[in-house]
């Protein structure tokens, strides 16, 4: 009888076929991966123990129960109010009135779901999971209520001002205010609720324009001092002492940028000012010529004096430099004034002898003692007496004047049609009074 003997190697080993062991191969990879789908499907077939989803315990069960469960379970926490505070207020609300709301099979999804991923595999046969839940918000109701919290809520900042009253300071110091940041109150609502009912509302702070540092400034180094005493003026001539009570209402404390700066008002200032000192400004005056009272009659020139303007472009700088200083004089820019006729040209007239006279019958009512009249100019009279007018017109005539006489009104103008200025006096110390006029006699 013959028996198979193993076929040998050509080392002398015994040797195989390459089929039996790929089909073993094959066949051990089949076990594992049934193994490992099985462990999968163990794995995906409940929640792991331990699990809690919004602090629901929901280990062992389906997806499907646990998403029942949550639901049931958070009936409670639907109902509980959400408490959002803020300084100085707080607000007890539902859930749902602010548009909160929990998806359950949102928040479960996954937890008992069949997966292939390893790691998640090994996370579930091994540790359990936590979650917070999925909260649902309504932004359109979250958002209107947070909007009319928010004018309750909101305040708008105190704005720094400084006034000046009756020469003193008053002063209102500068607060910040604060607006509900309703897109910020809004997350934080969905990240707190509902593990947590307590919500601080997020605010925003809005700053005043002026911040305190600066106002405090502006108080001690500016409008403190400016009011702290009189101001001594000078314009042209003319100077005068001015209480605070009288130049303060001129005074502003405004606003510029991040800080308050003094401004003046001129135009208040000036007419403040000429309370105390009515010569501010100065009209000129023009030279003329004067027969002094109770002297021999001899005419004598006066000079003319320039009058000045207050340049008021100026004025205001001047005055706030000067508030503040140790001197507090200020001394007001102005522009002379020069007169229209000055001395040089009175004194070319040479007006020193008389160039006629007479008594006059009834005294000129209504004539100056004196008044010079220019070369080419007139000076017109409203005589009230007939007998004056005859004696005035006639003296002025014999002097080389032209007279014009309105019968219908009783005025008289007497025209000076030389080269060089008249003087018409009339001297009442006398009885009658008479009427003269002055100038120089024409060269032979």
């Amino acid at each position: 009888m013959r028996t198979a003997s193993p076929a040998t190697a050509p080392d002398g080993g015994l040797r195989t076929t390459g089929w039996p062991v790929f089909v073993r191969l094959v066949l051990s990879t089949l076990v594992l991966a049934l193994l490992y789908l099985a462990l999968c499907w163990y794995a995906g077939r409940s929640i792991p123990p331990g699990t809690e989803v919004a602090g629901v315990s929901v280990g062992g069960l389906t997806q499907e129960q646990a998403a029942a469960r949550v639901a049931d379970q958070l009936t409670q926490v639907r109902r509980t109010p959400v408490r959002v505070s803020w300084p100085g207020g707080l607000k007890r609300v539902e859930p749902a009135v602010l548009g909160l709301s929990v998806d359950a099979p949102a928040s479960v999804a996954g937890l008992a779901e069949f997966t292939l991923d390893p790691r998640r595999v090994w996370d579930r046969l091994t540790q359990a999971t936590h979650r917070p839940g999925v909260v649902v918000l309504d932004t359109a109701t979250a958002d209107a209520v947070l909007a009319a919290w928010a004018r309750e809520i909101d305040r708008a900042p105190v704005q720094a001002a400084i006034v000046f009253s009756g020469g003193t300071v008053q002063a209102t110091a500068p607060q910040e205010g604060r607006t509900l940041d309703v897109p910020a109150t809004r997350e934080a609502l969905v990240a707190s609720w509902p593990g947590d009912g307590d919500v601080p509302a997020v605010l925003r702070v809005v700053a005043p324009a002026v911040p305190p540092v600066r106002y405090q400034e502006a108080l001690d180094t500016v409008a403190t001092p400016a009011v702290a005493g009189p101001l001594t003026v000078r314009s042209g001539g003319a100077s005068a002492v001015l209480p605070p009570e009288v130049f303060a209402p001129a005074l502003r404390m405004q606003t510029q940028g991040d800080t308050l700066v003094l401004q003046v008002d001129t135009a208040q200032f000036l007419a403040a000012a000429r309370q105390v000192m009515p010569n501010v400004e100065a009209a000129p005056v023009d030279a003329s010529v004067r027969i002094p009272a109770g002297q021999a009659p001899t005419p004598a020139v006066q000079p003319a004096v320039p009058g000045w303007r207050v340049q008021t472009a100026g004025v205001a700088e001047v005055v706030r430099v000067a508030l503040v200083a140790s001197e507090r004089t200020a001394l007001l820019p102005v522009s002379s004034l020069a007169p229209a006729v000055p001395t040089e040209q009175v004194a070319a007239w040479e007006i020193r002898e008389r160039l006629a006279e007479s008594p006059v019958p009834v005294d000129p009512v209504g004539l100056p003692d004196q008044v010079v009249v220019a070369p080419g100019q007139g000076y017109t009279w409203s005589a009230p007496a007939h007998e004056s007018i005859e004696a005035v017109s006639s003296v002025a005539t014999a002097a080389g004047l032209s007279v014009t006489r309105d019968l219908g009104a009783d005025t008289v103008t007497i025209t000076n049609p030389g080269a060089r200025g008249v003087l018409l006096q009339v001297d009442r110390s006398v009885v009658p009074a008479r009427f003269a006029v002055w100038g120089r006699a024409a060269a032979d």
